[in-house]
């Protein structure tokens, strides 16, 4: 059984809840916009969210405000992981969605999204003395120290299951808050393809027991699948490759498990863009990203 605490570690790493409508169903937290959307302030919830997430990434969306479905209000939905990444809440999620949160134009990205079991209610479950945690959060994340500690001693223990959602529209998170603009439109180009061709080739012998016990190991350490040089992280291993930083090509070997680093296929194929015998090293790898894959 895995537990909230288990998932966050340190109470030091929550930057406060938040008050939504329903159970969170996309890779975004969404908010308002202040002022006009020319105006650097019309981002700044998000912004703010961005920029706490360096330190404190995890936040509890709890159900609340006028609009919150029915029998949900004061329940603990949801746990989530905010990147450092911002923007126009269109920008991260598909056109039928982003219509579905028009209200709330814009959002900051997450990289993982968990599911408290049964949505424990503040007072019922809980046992505690009011929904003050809820004060102030219906269109921002706070922390009222005198209410988080009582609520964390509370909540701390509740199980959760880390929930499947749509995969994310890609985004890099570095490590520094950013802004995103719109995602580009669709290109209307077309070719014919799919017609069946036979080919020979000739490739290098692995065994894909190891790139799942690679996985296993990487997920031991970080909780769920993540590359190892740009941290973006996901509940599906599949997404993800082991790299060989001895390339296969180099000849016959015997290879651990623990040889091999768990990278997404953006960063794999970085590695592979240097040189076929000497691949960009993991060091390597994590500095391209802290720069901004350029």
């Amino acid at each position: 059984m895995t537990t909230v605490q288990d998932v966050v570690g340190s109470p030091d790493k929550v930057m406060g809840a938040k008050a939504v409508f329903g159970p969170i169903s996309s890779h975004v937290m969404c908010f308002g916009g202040r002022g006009e959307r020319t105006e650097k302030r019309f981002y700044s919830q998000p912004a703010g969210a961005a920029k706490r997430a360096v330190e404190a990434p995890w936040v509890f969306a709890i159900g609340g405000g006028s609009k919150v479905r029915d029998n949900l209000g004061g329940k603990v939905l949801n746990l989530v992981r905010v990147a450092c990444v911002y923007g126009e809440t269109a920008a991260f999620v598909p056109p039928a969605e982003a219509i579905r949160l028009a209200q709330w134009p814009t959002a900051v990205a997450l990289h993982d999204v968990w599911e408290l079991e049964g949505y424990p209610h503040l007072i019922d479950d809980l046992g505690l003395p009011g929904r003050r945690i809820l004060a102030g959060a219906q269109d921002g994340i706070i922390k009222p120290q005198e209410h988080f500690d009582p609520f964390w001693q509370a909540v701390r223990d509740w199980p959760v299951k880390l929930k499947p959602l749509p995969l994310p529209l890609d985004f890099h998170d570095s490590g520094t808050p950013r802004q995103v603009s719109q995602r580009l439109p669709t290109l209307k180009v077309g070719t014919e393809e799919g017609k069946a061709a036979w080919k020979l080739q000739r490739s290098r012998e692995r065994d894909p027991a190891l790139s799942r016990a690679a996985k296993q190991l990487n997920i031991a350490k970080f909780g769920i699948c993540t590359c190892e040089a740009c941290r973006f992280g996901h509940s599906d291993a599949g997404l993800f490759d082991a790299h060989h930083p001895n390339p296969l090509c180099a000849g016959v070997r015997t290879t651990l498990a623990e040889h091999l680093v768990v990278l997404c296929p953006t960063c794999h194929r970085r590695a592979h863009r240097k040189d076929q015998l000497s691949p960009f090293t993991l060091n390597e790898l994590t500095e391209w990203n802290s720069i901004g894959r350029p």
